[in-house]
């Protein structure tokens, strides 16, 4: 006999308002996309970059980033192409991305401002996709292969005043897309093949040499596109495929050791892992990890473009966006999330960038954290009824639709679909399942971890 014990999926209540989401005003013409959402604590400054023009008459001079501050949007300085990213290093603003000149004058992928006026950073002779501090030091990432003279393939860091190669960075022909610090190494992401080193997606660097990280992403298509740390672990979203035989869908996490999957992780349209969607970016505000891309559902439940994860669960934030495209990016301005997405948020017309208006929380999954034997929720007896011979049945609110089973490493395994009845659900059949964990889930209104002990 297999023994079955379930842990319930708790809904919160939906906020009073049907709205979730509401336009944030960015003052630009044409918008195709918010690559970065950044915010300045010091000066109290958000800077929107990305594909943003304005005066699409004059192509030369139609690209900006826009700036927030105190409720007020100001579009940057003209440049010829996009701004991809900004940052403040030493009280100094310094932007990189696709540009070769700013007000018609010649500054090419990166440049800072001083006294109203814009200068080279250095020379990079290719465009500048993420810039990031750590422990006090700037790092730039990009599709460049030389720094300030320097062989960089797509890595460099700010030495004094010049830029220098973070080690002998193996040559790659995809850009690099982020950089983080974990465990006192640095780590790179993007679509990298480092055939000789035998890494996949994302690499490491101990201050010496560069390694691989575990097995990499595996699968043909396979792109990091963002890093973040959060409890202890590094969390890497990009087009991640399941079915390749990685641990996670779109997102993983490293301890240092090992790839893990980050509880049932994000789902497609249909709640399951048939689509290669991506997860473009991660951040993590109060406590929680925040993951954007193109998903609709995370650990099983509604989450469209957006959740949160606590270390346990996955949680969806409430409302929807339009299918055309994704959500880009996001970042917090104080305690208000901005979201650069398509052009329209619950069913309003948005350009290309969101302000969240919600209470919080809309749906959140069960618990995936420490997984062993948990006892039903006495707020929701009687949900699954054992009737023997691998033979169940669901009772009370659930009733019937299609049922999901998962691995717990968010495999989906089966597929199948119960009728419903006068008290519930007909039978249906679990046979045939090693001893584990799974994940059973009934069309988003039930869900419940199975462990099955022979």
């Amino acid at each position: 006999m297999k023994k079955f014990i379930f842990s319930i999926l708790l809904f919160s209540t939906m906020p009073a308002s049907a709205q979730w989401w509401e336009d944030a005003g960015l003052p630009i013409q044409l918008a195709n996309g918010v690559s970065q959402i950044y915010s300045d604590v010091t000066t109290n400054t958000m800077y929107c970059t990305g594909d943003l023009e304005h005066n699409m008459g004059t192509p030369e001079q139609a690209f900006h980033y826009c700036t927030y501050h105190n409720g007020s949007w100001t579009r940057s300085d003209p440049f010829n192409l996009n701004v991809l990213t900004a940052i403040i290093y030493h009280d100094t603003l310094i932007v990189g991305g696709a540009f070769n000149s700013v007000n018609g004058e010649p500054v090419p992928y990166i440049a800072y401002q001083a006294n109203g006026q814009w200068h080279p950073y250095g020379s990079i002779d290719q465009s500048v996709h993420r810039l990031r501090i750590f422990d006090g030091e700037l790092y730039a990432t990009g599709s460049f292969e030389y720094a300030d003279g320097h062989l960089c393939n797509g890595v460099a860091k700010r030495v004094g005043g010049t830029w220098m190669n973070v080690g002998e960075v193996p040559s790659v022909s995809a850009p690099v897309q982020d950089i983080a610090k974990y465990n006192g190494e640095l780590y790179i992401t993007g679509a990298l093949h480092y055939y000789d080193l035998g890494a996949h997606g994302i690499a490491r660097y101990d201050g010496s040499q560069w390694s691989p990280v575990g097995n990499g992403i595996l699968g043909g298509f396979a792109v990091g596109l963002r890093l973040a740390t959060y409890q202890g672990e590094l969390y890497m979203g990009g087009m991640i495929d399941i079915a390749a035989g990685n641990p996670g869908h779109a997102i993983m996490r490293w301890n240092g050791t090992e790839w893990h999957s980050v509880g049932t992780g994000v789902q497609g349209p249909n709640g399951g892992y048939a689509y290669l969607y991506t997860v473009n970016d991660l951040s993590v505000h109060n406590g929680l990890l925040y993951a954007s891309g193109g998903f609709n559902y995370a650990g099983n439940v509604p989450a469209e473009y957006i959740a949160t994860w606590d270390g346990e669960r996955w949680c969806g934030l409430g409302g929807s966006f339009t299918s055309l495209g994704p959500v880009y990016s996001h970042g917090f301005y104080g305690d208000t999330l901005y979201v650069g997405c398509y052009n329209q948020a619950d069913g309003q017309p948005v350009n290309s960038l969101a302000r969240y208006i919600g209470t919080g929380p809309d749906t959140c999954s069960v618990i995936m954290g420490t997984v062993g034997i948990a006892e039903q929720n006495p707020q929701m007896p009687d949900q699954l009824i054992d009737l023997g011979n691998g033979q169940y049945r669901f009772s009370g609110s659930p009733h019937g639709g299609e049922v999901r089973l998962y691995t717990s490493t968010g495999q989906l395994i089966r597929t199948f679909t119960v009728r419903s009845s006068s008290n519930g659900s007909e039978p249906f059949g679990l046979v045939g399942l090693a001893p584990g964990i799974y994940l059973l889930d009934l069309h988003g209104s039930w869900s419940g971890r199975v462990v099955i002990d022979r």
